[in-house]
């Protein structure tokens, strides 16, 4: 029998999320923070990259900025900004708070986070638990990162279940630091907590929760690594974390769509194939499809073919009693990859957006569209805590958590 992951309290070994020493950004009395955050290093595109890096401080010269496949150039940007004092570190050990004010299907949420430094341990221990597989290549490169700068500069993203501690009563305790408006009009701010009260309240909350880690699992397992490689450096057996509470009005869940390319095969025989595992329905257009969609009366897909063609393909009954089958980017795996499309070769790319994914295919940049239904949050945290990992972009947390605002720096 699987072991569940999820241990009851008594007895087990406790979370420590605790307070620290965060390096923060000394702005200028014309000078605004927008100019020396980013958006995770992983979802940066390479235009949007030059913009950031045209300012001299922004944090992706630290989390991007590699010579030779090494970070030594990143680790001398982080001490001249520290004896410029473009960073200061800060007097009291303290949490962070961080909220982010987005709007969603026209009405405006905010999700609060909180900011500081999380004990890092075996998944197996039950503490923290993944939910999603993990790429090597990606990890070595974010362990380079460690070893050559001895600094987090960007936060894992994790959940727990409900937050003792009114927000009302967090806010009253922090101190505003920053505040900004990105692109995507997401309001960021950032608030300082030094009260020792509020500290050691939060500290103690903490320790009866479970951490789901939402994103980051490349950043976690490395920092991991890291400490251990370390012979178990007291300080660098913290990463950097932002922890939101599960039942947090801005906890947004999406899916993220899979859009084919490169994909040699008529739309007629995709179709016949189709039908040889799903149940296939005809849409009349892009809303009708949507709406298909939203009723989720099975495990389904949404299909946009080059041709315009819009589909909705479902199973009436699941296969087996596979906990998995209730993540839709399992299901397009194992039915759509393996055994529709088994013995053919093609590209994927991944897209958050169905409307983006729906104009790639009409514009001829992909081939098919495979539009996933919403996840709900208590089946990731289901399937997390049995000690299963689902499919790579199974999930998509908005908005994402932004880097350059703290940094954690483990050296001596």
């Amino acid at each position: 029998m699987r072991r569940c992951l999820i241990t009851a309290i008594s007895g087990a070994q406790m979370v420590i999320f605790k307070p620290f020493n965060g390096l923060i950004p000394s702005l200028d009395p014309d000078e605004n923070i927008s100019k020396r955050i980013s958006p995770p290093y992983d979802v940066i595109d390479d235009h949007e990259l030059d913009d950031l890096k045209a300012n001299p401080f922004n944090v992706t010269r630290i989390t991007l900025n590699p010579q030779g496949g090494r970070y030594l150039q990143a680790a001398k940007e982080l001490k001249n900004w520290m004896s410029s004092r473009k960073l200061e570190k800060d007097e009291d050990t303290c949490f962070y708070l961080y909220r982010q004010s987005f709007l969603n299907d026209g009405r405006r949420l905010t999700r609060t986070g909180l900011v500081g430094v999380l004990s890092l341990e075996p998944y197996d221990k039950g503490m923290v638990i993944p939910h999603e597989e993990t790429i090597p290549k990606v990890k070595e490169d974010r362990l380079r990162l460690l070893e050559d700068t001895e600094t987090h500069s960007e936060s894992i993203f994790g959940l727990y279940h409900h937050s003792d501690i009114p927000i009302e009563e967090l806010l009253s305790s922090s101190v505003k630091l920053f505040e900004t408006e990105d692109h995507d009009s997401v309001v960021h701010s950032f608030h300082r907590i030094s009260d020792p009260k509020m500290i050691s309240r939060i500290q103690s909350m903490m320790m009866s929760k479970t951490v789901l880690i939402a994103d980051g699992h490349h950043r976690y397992e490395t920092a991991l690594k890291y400490f251990e490689e370390n012979g178990g450096e007291e300080k660098k057996g913290y990463v950097l974390a932002t922890l939101v509470s599960s039942d947090d009005e801005g906890m947004i869940l999406l899916p993220t769509h899979r859009l084919l390319s490169d994909l040699d095969i008529d739309e007629e025989e995709l179709l016949e194939r189709m039908k040889n595992h799903l149940i296939v329905e005809t849409m009349d257009d892009f809303p009708s499809l949507r709406s298909r969609m939203a009723r989720k009366e099975h495990m389904g897909f949404g299909l946009i073919t080059r041709s315009g063609g819009m589909y909705y393909a479902f199973l009436e009954e699941l296969p087996n009693d596979n906990i998995l089958w209730v993540i839709d980017a399992y299901a397009c795996q194992e039915i759509i990859f393996k055994n529709v499309l088994g013995d053919k070769i093609f590209n994927i790319e991944y897209e958050e957006s169905c409307e983006n994914a729906r104009n790639k295919v009409m514009n001829g940049r992909s081939d098919l569209a495979i539009l996933l239904g919403l996840p709900k949050l208590d089946e990731v945290w289901k399937v997390a805590g049995e000690g299963i990992k689902m499919p790579k972009k199974s999930t998509f947390f908005y908005p994402k958590i932004w880097s350059g605002f703290v940094y954690y720096s483990m050296s001596k």
